[in-house]
């Protein structure tokens, strides 16, 4: 199974103050990137006044970018047995949200990024440890959303 986004999102309503906030997206094709996945808000529901949704000077999307080439594992040394310095496969998922930054002027581009950093040949042998990590690491994202979002706001860590 491969990334996928639906176009239908529920969002978190216990910190964010909105009340019942979902997002409708739809593909974007205009990431250069032909094996890039992007998706533009074009809808928000519930109640969120004074969000917005995507425009161009006023960007609301979300883009996975796998590698642009995928390392393999390098083969051992046939003499020592060791291995030769392992590359790493970067998969990178963003969030970008228009955000003002003072009345009247115009939206400058805000974001999330998560890059994950594999190294070449893991896919293949320890599949069960990846998942694992990303496992915990979408439980660990729902877990700190809340102090999150507030230490972005407050700038209190």
């Amino acid at each position: 199974m491969a990334i996928t986004f639906d176009g239908s999102y529920t969002g978190l309503t216990t910190f964010t103050g909105l009340t019942n906030p979902t997002y409708t997206s739809v593909s974007d094709t205009s990431v250069s990137n032909p094996r890039a996945k992007q998706h533009a808000v074009t809808a928000a529901g519930g109640t969120q006044t004074n969000v917005r949704v995507h425009s161009v000077g006023d960007p609301f999307l979300v883009r996975f970018l796998p590698p642009a080439s995928y390392k393999t594992r390098p083969a051992a040394n046939p003499i020592t047995g060791k291995y030769p310095s392992i590359p790493y496969n970067v998969h990178s998922l963003m969030v970008q949200k228009g955000t003002n930054f003072a009345s009247g002027e115009n939206p400058l581009p805000s974001w999330i990024e998560t890059r994950i950093g594999l190294a070449a040949g893991s896919e293949l042998t320890d599949p069960a440890n990846i998942r694992a990590m990303v496992c915990f690491y979408a439980a660990l994202l729902q877990e700190i959303a809340p102090g999150l979002a507030e230490t972005l706001v407050t700038g209190i860590p």
